[in-house]
């Protein structure tokens, strides 16, 4: 990340917003589903985006109690860990954290929380979008829309599995959009932040190493993230 980016992030000071950010990449290989995880060493720079001007708890081995008891008075909230959609219980899809065998944080648990002027969740994760029964198409049951029944009235999620690489550029970049000029963040433009990022990795991912040509579009890669509300 630029200096200069970094530079405008310190100006937050103004900010009273409280942003959790909960990381956890472990399991790699979880039930059926297959998934690249991001890894915090990756995520050190775009921790960068999280100064002390804004009033960060940074939660690097986050367990469902930890999560649970902080996150209620948390305006923005940022998830890095793997997501997982349940077929036989949408309710039951889940937040991989550290003790998701025998606690895990759940549809069910998210929407019973009552956060104090939530703004913003970010769920980079695995599938926190996707509804793979087809008969509850029309119910929406998912891991974004349980987060944003909890009160989150802007939610990014993913509708399929996402990569390590791609989803730190896309974070980095839904982040910097919303600085809002560098005067605090500006969590009303997530969304318009999302498609430019969305649009960046689509054009970058198009690019054949070394070649001046494009390759065919594949929007695997890029169409897995979406915004939900506001």
């Amino acid at each position: 990340m630029s200096p200069d980016v970094l530079r405008k992030i310190q100006k937050n000071s103004k900010s009273n917003l409280k942003f959790l950010n909960a990381v956890w990449s472990k399991w790699y290989t979880v039930f059926e589903t297959n998934c690249i995880i991001l890894d915090p060493t990756r995520e050190i720079e775009f921790r960068k985006l999280l100064l002390s001007e804004i009033q960060t708890t940074v939660i690097p081995d986050p367990t469902k109690e930890t999560v649970m008891s902080t996150i209620r008075d948390q305006q923005v909230i940022h998830f890095s860990c793997h997501g997982y959609s349940s077929v036989a219980d949408p309710s039951q899809s889940l937040l991989l954290l550290k003790d998701w065998k025998t606690s895990p944080l759940t549809v069910s648990d998210l929407t019973s929380l009552i956060i104090q002027s939530p703004q913003l969740a970010y769920l980079s994760a695995c599938h926190t979008a996707s509804i793979r029964d087809f008969n509850l198409v029309d119910e929406s049951i998912n891991l974004s829309a349980a987060i944003q029944l909890a009160g989150y009235p802007s939610v990014v999620g993913t509708l399929w599995q996402v990569s390590d690489i791609d989803s730190v550029e896309v974070a980095k970049d839904v982040y910097e959009w919303m600085l809002d000029g560098g005067d605090r963040l500006n969590t009303r433009l997530s969304a318009e932040g999302l498609h430019r990022a969305v649009r960046s990795l689509r054009d970058r991912t198009r690019i054949v190493p070394a070649f001046e040509m494009k390759a065919p579009n594949d929007p695997l890669i890029w169409a897995p993230y979406i915004h939900v509300g506001v």
